[in-house]
């Protein structure tokens, strides 16, 4: 007997002592507690629950993974889904899938996400347990997996999936598996009900967000959306948002800051000013944060967007270097795309009171020429700057860096760091050129990001968005340990 159709678990984070753990998007401080929602999670609940099936949402990102065994037994669920998009994640999911088969062996076990979609096969090979992996958007296959289990409809029917095939006969036996991998069906985001942000306990402690479109139309060769999203774009409508930023603020209040979920926001430079404009106008001055890129036609809609109260701007520049932006592919034409972060951080800083956060990566390639081209631009900008996360590159499976990864190494002296732990999460840390290993570049990384930072407008930026505490909110004295954790300690302290 099942009292769900279904359990999605949002899975904790493995903290690595390994030293090359310490930089970038890999650098967590055991014991900081991030609450925020997990979006693909939230929505696929959503979209279920609207579905009329039975939904339990459990966040088990502060919890241990055998937790899980007492959540299983109390929840009885149909299908579990387990959402794995973080390389940080992956084990811990593996681990869960396993307690989950142990304790209840006729339950599908699912799981999905930005990283462990990208393995697909591989994921099975890692872990028996697993039934099956949702390799792109989960609304749609996360509903036909439920059907499946309930009798009406076969695995093989659903697109966008990869699944074992059992056997009953050698139940233990390890199976093959078939791929079902071109992209299946997705949602119309303006049909999409209005994220249910109480399929979470005590969601009220959780920041909002509000998702404004999926995708990515441009093809940057270390992005996982490349090949997750077909480099396909989708928009709700302007008056679709807004319509749900005013249900999210009857439930938060105006005090909150909204993090705008955007596949890059404004690609569609008309339906951004729409959209900022019905913000002033029915709801007056909110405040939110969105990403976007330099070279969108942002001048169109920026000061419709801090009119209506976005006073902190969120953007990927990844680099200064012309070389490097070729090499990764984020432009075609350099010399442009620099003069628009230029201009655009020159514009965001005579705007008024705002933030300006910018993301940049150290990448396969780099020289100390091309370092200093990045240094001398953070340099010019350092006042009109305020947070900056700087990264060493990191690569994952099935992106187009991962498959071109050869053509690097030979054409720069890269190198892939393999072993433990790196084979077991698949993810694979690189050391940039014959100049720097991974280690030099982390290092090069975070004294940039201190030399950069503002410490009170950098600390505002991250506890709206990723709501850090128990309660979604920081006493000075939690700031004060947050900022002596998570920024301005040097690694391995």
């Amino acid at each position: 007997m099942h009292d769900y159709d279904i359990l999605l678990v949002n899975p904790p984070m493995v903290y690595l002592k390994d030293r090359l753990a310490q930089f970038g998007n890999m650098h967590q401080t055991e014991g900081a507690s991030y609450r925020t929602f997990n979006p693909g999670l939230l929505s696929i609940g959503t979209y279920l629950d609207w579905k009329g099936y039975k939904v339990r949402v459990v966040d088990l990102l502060d919890r241990d993974v055998h937790d899980i065994v007492s959540i299983l037994h109390q929840v009885k669920p149909l299908v579990v889904g387990i959402s794995c998009s973080y390389g940080l994640t992956y084990l811990p999911t593996l681990a869960i899938a396993r307690l989950i088969k142990q304790a209840a062996p006729d339950v599908l076990v699912a799981t999905g996400g930005q990283h462990i979609g990208l393995l697909g096969p591989e994921a099975l090979d890692d872990c028996e347990a697993l039934d099956v992996v949702v390799k792109f958007e989960g609304e749609i296959p996360t509903r036909q997996l439920i059907e499946h289990q309930k009798g009406h409809q076969p695995l093989d029917a659903i697109d966008g999936i990869v699944y074992r095939l059992r056997s009953e006969t050698q139940p233990g036996k390890s199976q093959p598996y078939l791929d079902k991998g071109r992209h299946a069906e997705t949602v119309d985001l303006n049909e999409m009900p209005f994220l249910k942000y109480e399929l979470y306990d005590d969601y009220l402690s959780y920041p909002p967000y509000v998702e404004e479109s999926r995708g990515c139309a441009w093809a940057c060769e270390f992005c996982a959306a490349v090949t997750m999203s077909n480099r396909r774009m989708r928009f709700k409508s302007p008056q679709r948002f807004v319509d749900e930023l005013k249900h999210a603020i009857s439930m938060y209040g105006l005090e909150k800051q909204y993090p705008v979920l955007a596949a890059t926001f404004g690609v569609d430079w008309k339906n951004a000013l729409d959209l900022s404009e019905r913000i002033r106008d029915q709801i007056g001055e909110v405040e939110w944060v969105t990403e976007f890129r330099v070279d969108v036609k942002w001048e169109k809609y920026i000061d419709a967007m801090f009119r209506s109260g976005c006073k902190a701007f969120a953007v990927g520049i990844e680099s200064a270097s012309p070389d490097i932006l070729r090499r990764m592919h984020k432009t075609s034409n350099p010399a442009h795309y620099v003069d628009c972060a230029e201009r655009l951080i020159q514009k965001v800083s005579e705007l008024g009171d705002t933030i300006m956060h910018i993301n940049l990566m150290v990448y396969a390639g780099e020289t100390p020429r091309t370092l200093r081209e990045s240094m001398t631009f953070l340099m010019k900008w350092a006042e009109k700057i305020h947070s900056v996360h700087y990264s060493p590159l990191i690569a994952y499976p099935s992106t187009p860096f991962y498959r071109n990864f050869a053509t690097h190494a030979l054409e720069t002296g890269a190198s892939m760091v393999r072993g433990s732990p790196w084979d077991e999460m698949r993810i694979y840390p690189i050391n940039p050129s014959h100049y720097f290993n991974y280690e030099e570049a982390g290092f090069h990384a975070r004294m940039m990001e201190k030399l950069v930072m503002d410490e009170e407008k950098y600390m505002h930026m991250h506890e709206t968005r990723f709501a850090i505490g128990q309660d979604g909110e920081l006493s000075p004295e939690d700031k004060r340990k947050f900022m002596e954790q998570m920024v301005l300690a040097s690694p391995l302290d």
